[in-house]
């Protein structure tokens, strides 16, 4: 559950121990009615975010556009909810295509190298690794 920055839905609770004071945080109900800012937002739908009088009549927010919603999946009836449990995503594109990726930038040359840093101790740790190997197979 989200968190307002009102503090509406949700309220502090002093836990007490044997040698310390805890906070926790714990969700408010009142009288099991969603009456939370967040849950009125998502309930309302997109008409109102196209009306300027019902953003808002001072003009301090502007409307969206009716030009933006032809362009758009979603629809004027759709809830905030709705469009929020689909990530508000208008279109998910996937189709790779490396052809045409190789093809578009069309290197003549292709190489790859790899760098192996090895340090002191890597090196001396294989010389004693070899080095005990050979002593075993003439010991042996």
């Amino acid at each position: 559950m989200l968190m307002t920055m009102y503090l509406t839905n949700w309220a502090f609770r002093r836990v007490l121990s044997t040698n310390d004071t805890i906070i926790h945080m714990s969700p408010l109900s009142y009288n099991s009615c969603g009456c939370y800012s967040l849950e009125s937002i998502f309930h309302t739908t997109l008409q109102c975010f196209y009306n300027q009088q019902c953003t808002d009549s001072t003009n301090a927010f502007k409307s969206i556009k009716m030009s933006f919603l032809s362009r758009s999946r979603f629809t004027i009836n759709q809830t905030i909810e709705s469009l929020v449990n689909e990530l508000m995503t208008e279109e998910v594109k996937y189709d790779i295509d490396y052809r045409n990726y190789f093809d578009g930038c069309s290197p003549s040359l292709c190489i790859y190298s790899y760098i192996d840093e090895a340090n002191v101790i890597e090196g001396v740790t294989k010389l004693i690794g070899w080095y005990g190997s050979l002593v075993r197979l003439f010991v042996e």
